[in-house]
């Protein structure tokens, strides 16, 4: 007969392949057909049924002697030839460009169940994960709004009661003990800003060229205030999330207040960026597995571990750059990491 209208959605050599086959031993031993048999004969036709889903003509099986010997688990083909007419009995024959196949209804319609169960596995585990990256999202996008929502209250509660502290000052008569005492800190500043300025002219005239960049006077750290600590923290941030994949990225990404007391720690800002800018280039950090670092929390925890690995390459990467021959007229100095 021609190819089965029915059997249409299905065609010789299907991609899909089951992980595994739900067998109906009743259903199987129901049939008044297959009792009939001689048991070779069950055993011949019980494994055309088994391997019917994995032939490379799935779900049919060819119309070829030899290639059914071998899916029947035949002993030889004369013992498949003297019992093939008692197990082809439960299939029937179909034609497909001109090429002949055996197909077996409950093979198929097991099969075409097969196919759209898989199919809804996956789309229902696509639904899923978009929905997790969404709420994932979602909820770093509101931390952040939070966190960065959070110093500028802060500062701006701050700056009132300064503001109104000064002016309660200013309006407040001095008192006489007051009086007496504010000549004594004005000497006091005057003090501290003139051995300031020995300082930084003794540093000045004294220092080799290149040795010392730059001298910062303490106070004005201190004075800068916590506006400057919070930019370097978005900006720590933002290239945190750079070295992050997209599938991966959860709340605990978005977190800036590990950074931040990075930061309040001591950790210069510049060297979170150049261990953040190599990161992507380790072997161990940032993988799968023991290197694994959940969020920023996980990469403040580990940071020192992290640091003695960035500066094992760094001197890795200064010391093959030293040994390498330099080209003529090229200058010592080169493009360190």
């Amino acid at each position: 007969m021609k190819f089965d209208p029915e059997d249409g959605d299905l065609r010789p050599g299907e991609e899909y392949e089951p992980d595994y086959l739900c067998w109906h031993e009743r259903d199987f031993m129901g049939d008044r057909v297959v009792v009939r048999m001689s048991p070779l004969q069950r055993l011949m036709y019980r494994a055309l049924l088994q391997a019917a889903p994995y032939c490379s003509t799935r779900p049919y099986l060819p119309d070829d002697a030899d290639e059914l010997v071998y899916l029947a688990d035949a002993p030889d083909l004369d013992a498949w030839r003297s019992n093939s007419a008692a197990i082809l009995k439960k299939f029937y024959r179909v034609e497909f460009e001109g090429v002949g196949y055996w197909a077996h209804k409950r093979i198929l319609a097991d099969y075409r169940q097969m196919i759209e169960a898989d199919a809804k596995r996956k789309r229902e585990w696509e639904a899923k994960k978009e929905a997790r990256s969404a709420s994932a999202s979602k909820a770093g996008n509101k931390r952040w709004e939070k966190e960065r929502a959070k110093p500028s209250d802060s500062d701006a509660a701050g700056s009132d009661s300064h503001d109104s502290m000064r002016d309660d000052a200013s309006n407040k008569p001095e008192t006489n003990s007051q009086a007496e005492k504010k000549p004594e800190r004005e000497s006091k500043r005057q003090s501290t800003e003139t051995e300031t300025n020995m300082v930084s002219v003794s540093v000045s005239g004294h220092a080799d060229k290149g040795s010392i960049s730059s001298v910062t006077n303490p106070l004005s750290e201190s004075a800068s205030g916590s506006g400057s600590v919070e930019i370097e923290a978005s900006v720590c941030l933002n290239l945190w999330l750079k070295t992050r994949n997209e599938d991966e990225v959860t709340a605990a990404d978005y977190d800036e207040q590990p950074i931040i007391r990075l930061l309040h720690d001591g950790v210069a800002a510049a060297e979170i960026k150049r261990v953040l800018h190599w990161l992507p280039k380790s072997d161990y950090w940032g993988k799968p597995g023991k290197g694994q670092l959940k969020g920023t929390a996980g990469f403040r925890s580990a940071y020192k571990a992290i640091l003695r690995s960035y500066e094992n390459y760094r001197e890795s990467v200064l010391t093959s750059k030293r040994d390498k021959p330099r080209a003529a007229g090229s200058t010592p100095d080169g493009d360190y990491p």
